[in-house]
């Protein structure tokens, strides 16, 4: 016995389904739906007999599908081995999603031997296109990152960085509906990099324009300063909306690759307290903060606070723990000094300078302190004056890397001209030397003449009546 044979209708390609590509660049003016290409389906009947075969299209809500030319619902056609083809038309709403979308519509294939269902599945394309995220470190242009991934290397603890978001609205610039709206976002969650990242910023783009702003679609963050050496996934993520309320979602990674050099000794700050001065007390404070950010522990590092100018001149050594420690790896040094009265008007610098194995140069940063004129005061107008001494004790010694204590001593008296009194600490808390203020004498008020006037009248009146009394027993 000849084994039973089964008649099939297939498609040409051997496809179980059918999918169209949605593409919305193609509207114009006010359009609400989006009439796609024809597609041409070849059908094929594998019955050595050519069979009547009916289609029939069946259109889910909000689509509307038809066949052939004349955009029938149904229609009834002979096929046989040579095929046929049919024609299919898809009218598509335009607040369609970007991504797959299944069983918009259904094509049903029915013959004597055959009844079969074949889904119409569409593909909405993003409307807005990446084109590529431009990355700055610490201002500098570093690297153009073009496609889903893309990689930073040799970062530092402390490198700022910058993304900045390359776009294209695809839309026509003729479509009403185009504009687009979108949130740029970036995240990073690890715990060997320290504190998490998760940045956003909106942005908007008009239909057919490209955004590249330096102001706008950007975001910034910090390397750190607590990451361990190794490489983090920065997730990328790119939201938008247009008028029409479709979305469009593209996410992209960018590997960030952190490389701690050995040594790497900063000053982290240094700020003086006031910024000006002028009369009278002259009194500054200078703080200064000094971080390792090197892959090695520190024995021998030393601060150099300077300015030729002012008179200053103060050096401290001192040990830190590696950078990715959590303690131990900042110092913090702060001088209060009187600057000196005969100094002229003018900005003067202050350096910081840090060394590591007591020479090696590593780092430097420089403040200003601005002194202003003090006007003439005329001998005859000068107030007496009443000094008051504020009072500021140093209790907790500053171990040092060669077994040295600096402690500040405590003071009960005005500070002389010229005195620099220095307290070297560690982060833990700040100490301040010993500060003179003036405060002047007020001068006679109407209140003091109104007593003395009345005094007087007083002792006038009393020397009348015993004048009186006098004259009376004569």
């Amino acid at each position: 016995m000849l084994p039973v044979v089964y008649a099939d209708i297939t498609l040409s390609d051997g496809s179980t389904s059918i999918m169209l590509d949605v593409n919305y660049d193609r509207l114009r003016d006010g359009s609400k739906t989006l009439d796609l290409d024809a597609k041409t389906l070849t059908f094929k009947n594998t019955n050595i007999v050519d069979e009547n075969v009916t289609f029939e299209v069946i259109s889910n809500s909000g689509y509307t599908a038809s066949l052939n030319s004349d955009k029938v619902n149904t229609f009834t056609t002979l096929i046989g081995a040579a095929g046929k083809d049919v024609i299919l038309n898809l009218k598509v709403p335009t607040n369609i999603d970007e991504g797959v979308i299944s069983s918009v519509a259904k094509l049903r294939v029915k013959s004597a031997t055959v009844d079969k269902t074949f889904d119409i599945n569409t593909k909405v394309l993003s409307m807005l296109e990446v084109k590529e995220i431009v990355v700055f470190v610490n201002g500098n242009e570093e690297k153009v990152v073009k496609d889903e991934t893309g990689s930073i290397k040799k970062l530092k603890p402390g490198d700022k960085i910058k993304l900045q978001l390359v776009v294209e609205n695809q839309f026509d610039t003729d479509y009403d509906y185009g504009d687009i709206e979108g949130t740029f976002s970036v995240s990073l969650d690890d715990s060997d990099f320290g504190e998490d990242v998760d940045e956003d910023v909106d942005f908007s783009v008009d239909a057919g324009e490209k955004m590249d702003s330096s102001t706008e679609g950007v975001v910034e963050f910090t390397i750190p300063t607590e990451v361990e050496d190794g490489e983090y996934t920065l997730d990328v993520k790119v939201e938008s909306e247009d008028e029409n309320k479709a979305q469009y979602e593209t996410k992209w990674k960018i590997d960030l690759k952190v490389e701690r050099t050995k040594d790497d000794i900063r000053v982290e700050s240094i700020t003086v307290t006031p910024l000006e001065v002028s009369c009278a007390p002259r009194n500054i404070q200078v703080v200064t903060k000094v971080t390792n950010e090197g892959s090695n522990s520190q024995k021998h590092v030393v601060l150099q606070v300077e300015s030729v100018s002012l008179g200053l001149k103060k050096k401290e050594d001192f040990v830190l723990e590696r950078g990715s420690s959590t303690n131990g790896n900042s110092y913090t040094s702060q001088i209060v000094m009187e600057v000196s009265p005969d100094l002229k008007a003018g900005t003067y610098k202050i350096d910081a300078s840090t060394f590591f194995d007591y020479t090696v140069p590593a780092d430097k940063k420089t403040a200003t302190l601005v002194v202003k004129s003090c006007a003439a005061v005329k001998k005859e107008d000068v107030k007496e004056t009443t000094p008051v001494v504020k009072e500021t004790t140093n209790t907790t010694p500053v171990q040092q890397s060669e077994g040295k204590v600096a402690v500040g001593a405590e003071k009960k008296d005005s500070v002389p001209a010229s005195t620099v009194s220095t307290v070297a600490e560690n982060t833990n808390g700040l100490k301040a030397g010993t500060i003179v203020e003036t405060r002047e004498r007020e001068p006679y008020t109407a209140e003091d003449y109104l007593m003395g006037i009345i005094i007087v009248v007083v002792v006038f009146v009393i020397s009348l009546i015993i004048l009186c009394l006098v004259l009376l027993f004569r």
